[in-house]
């Protein structure tokens, strides 16, 4: 919540305040068709270093996390894309 919901929203549907702003729009990580193509290695690569390894560059990097961090970040958008 604290990094993600200001541009992926509260429920990760990629809706939240600062999405708007945002082109192209922050993934939707609900999106049962989409999630699935990424790799976890991707994900991972994309939190860490940012979203510009991948061009999408509104995506800030996220240094500071720890890899457990990732990880279980990850595993949440790897939840909420099965609901």
């Amino acid at each position: 919540m604290k990094h993600c919901s200001g541009c992926h929203g509260e429920t990760g549907k990629g809706d939240g305040p600062g999405a708007a702003n945002i082109n192209p729009k922050p993934i939707d990580h609900t999106d049962k068709q989409y999630m699935p193509s990424l790799s976890d290695q991707h994900l991972f690569t994309v939190v860490r270093k940012g979203g510009s390894t991948v061009g999408r560059n509104a995506m800030p990097p996220f240094p500071n996390l720890t890899d457990q961090e990732i990880k279980d970040l990850i595993a949440f958008m790897r939840s909420i894309s099965r609901q």
